[in-house]
């Protein structure tokens, strides 16, 4: 295929929410691929307001009904595996019908898609924006280096090349064993439109009418979902050292409850640490632009982020950063200079940083102004849609050199390795959830020995072990 032909490609998203950060990276993304002759066709698990949008604006949607995320863990995937081939094979048959030349999967936590790719020959693309189950930021996994390994070499298996949304994210994979193309497409913010957003909302959304502030009050802001991941109990660990010392301080949280226990644990501490009229958790917000304008700091304490589409907004509305060591937070704050940055869970001196800038007005505006520069690099979703683009075309090119299928044994064979990583794998976040439960009650100074998510974690850590000597019997 020659390099300047239209290219047909299937991108698949595991979520249709439209406050997703996947979501909204595709929706910057996916028209200007099409300026770029590429026809986008999208395969979302449910209806909803992003199907709409994405029709309104062009873009073939498929609807493919699988629900990954149930009950009330992170990531809970029990059923997952059960109807893959169907799927897969019904997938497969629309790339064909269609003429796709091209598969691109959005994040690791799905694999119908992917699967398609290999039965219909041809290139599939792996995007991860975050990595969660694979990096050494959460403490799990760091003991799972053998469902690690095997995990990667399926992904390389269904996959011919990895676009990260950073070098660490990137990293992580070559670290893991990944032997595939290792590709690195920065997240993109328009600047201009956020811009237009700030001054177009602020008259409606105003924090300190909303929340009855006092009129001298200093707001430390973050926006985020409220998952485990976000760690926002070392932001209420911040919070009380914080307020203790510094009165006119409030902590203001936006973002959709992703977890109902974990929300309702981080309630619970509030209440102990006596914070509920320090710290306001004001739920989801249709648009956070003119939010970051009235923060006077933005805490970030995740323990895992990818690129942080919240803290470029935050950047680019001049809030001084203090954040975590997480991800690729560091390729996007340089630390003393358009920010403050901390090991992760580093109560004290993540702290310690917010109290120099609640004291020092005039080095909260230098943050500030030297985060806007900072973040002019990243203005342009032109570039990353550019370098997908060109990555699309390459693959393509190769494939029609070397074009690869898998065989109905093959497929079955894969199936039950997928099925068996997809069960191992929501047993570990089954456990994840249980560790970050158990860190709640030694929080709340409880028995845990009596606790029954203790006894549950003790019983799923013992099936783990299990699932071990049978594999390698």
């Amino acid at each position: 295929m020659g390099s300047t032909s239209p290219l047909a490609v299937l991108i698949s998203v595991q979520c249709a929410e439209l406050d997703n950060g996947v979501c909204q990276v595709l929706l910057a993304l996916l028209p200007r691929m099409r300026e770029r002759d590429i026809s986008v066709h999208l395969v979302l698990p449910e209806e909803g307001p992003l199907e709409r949008q994405l029709k309104a604006a062009g873009i073939q949607t498929l609807v493919e009904p699988v629900q990954v995320f149930t009950g009330p863990h992170p990531i809970n995937i029990h059923h997952y595996a059960d109807g893959l081939q169907l799927r897969a094979k019904r997938l497969a048959d629309y790339i064909g019908r269609h003429g796709i030349d091209l598969v691109n999967t959005h994040t690791f936590i799905h694999w119908d898609a992917a699967v398609a790719a290999r039965i219909a020959g041809v290139p599939h693309v792996w995007s991860e924006h975050n990595l969660f189950g694979l990096g050494a930021e959460c403490c799990l996994f760091r003991k799972m280096t053998a469902v690690v390994a095997q995990r990667i070499e399926l992904l390389d298996l269904m996959g011919d090349a990895y676009v990260s949304v950073s070098q660490s994210v990137s990293d992580t994979l070559i670290a893991a064993g990944s032997r595939r193309i290792q590709k690195v497409i920065y997240n993109r913010i328009n600047l201009q439109h956020l811009e237009q957003q700030a001054c177009q909302l602020a008259q409606y959304f105003e924090l300190s009418s909303l929340l009855d502030l006092p009129d001298n009050a200093i707001i430390i802001g973050n926006v985020s979902r409220i998952d485990p991941v976000k760690d926002h109990r070392t932001f209420l660990a911040v919070a009380a050292q914080v307020c203790h010392r510094y009165p006119q301080v409030h902590f203001v949280v936006a973002g959709p409850v992703n977890n109902q226990l974990y929300y309702d644990e981080l309630c619970q501490c509030m209440a102990d640490r006596g914070l509920n009229n320090k710290v306001h958790f004001i739920g989801s917000v249709s648009n956070a632009a003119s939010l970051y304008r009235q923060f006077d700091l933005y805490l970030l304490t995740s323990v895992c982020e990818g690129f942080s589409l919240s803290l470029m907004e935050a950047m680019a509305s001049g809030c001084a950063i203090v954040a975590t060591d997480s991800g690729g937070v560091t390729e996007l704050i340089e630390d003393q200079i358009s920010g403050f940055i901390a090991d992760r869970k580093a109560v004290d001196a993540l702290a310690g940083y917010v109290e120099r800038l609640v004291q020092d007005r005039s080095l909260r505006e230098r943050m500030g102004q030297a985060a806007q520069q900072r973040i002019n690099r990243f203005n342009s979703w032109d570039g990353a849609a550019r370098e997908y683009v060109e990555l699309y075309r390459n693959l393509v090119d190769q494939s029609a050199e070397h074009s690869t299928t898998v065989s109905d044994a093959e497929l079955v064979s894969l199936q039950a390795q997928l099925s068996q990583l997809v069960r191992v794998a929501a047993l570990e976040a089954d456990i994840y959830k249980l560790e970050a439960s158990l860190s709640a009650y030694q929080w709340q100074g409880q028995k845990l020995e009596a606790s029954v998510p203790y006894r549950l974690y003790r019983f799923s850590k013992r099936w783990m072990e299990f699932a071990r000597r049978a594999k390698s019997h």
